[in-house]
């Protein structure tokens, strides 16, 4: 089955002690982002409005494309 959707800041199984923290992700420039994976799943934080954060069995952050 897979799955992707936004998950709250407690929900990433420990992963969330390895990444940047917010605050130094905040202070980066907006589109900034890290990432850890398993090779089972996926997860990413990355800097937006506020700092946004996805778990996925199935999708990457690759390729990388700009937005309008």
């Amino acid at each position: 089955m897979r799955a992707i959707g936004t998950i709250r800041p407690y929900r990433s199984n420990g992963a969330g002690a390895v990444m940047l923290p917010d605050k130094q992700l905040m202070e980066q420039k907006r589109g900034a982002f890290d990432f850890r994976s398993d090779r089972n799943v996926y997860i990413a934080k990355w800097h937006d409005n506020s700092i946004v954060r996805i778990a996925s069995n199935f999708m990457t952050h690759s390729p990388l494309r700009k937005t309008q």
